[in-house]
């Protein structure tokens, strides 16, 4: 099973790497929390054989 948790955040970059690699690092210094209530809705069912 996989959830999706979204959040939109606005970041000031010159390049689209460079906003990706500000939000990364936002997000593994735990500046930007996902909870519940970033819950979009979306949940995935799959089925993996052993």
């Amino acid at each position: 099973m996989v959830e999706t948790l979204r959040e939109v955040v606005e970041i000031e970059a010159k390049t689209e790497e460079e906003a990706i690699r500000k939000v990364e690092e936002m997000y593994f210094n735990e500046d930007i929390v996902l909870g519940a209530e970033n819950f979009d809705n979306l949940v995935e069912f799959n089925l993996q054989e052993d």
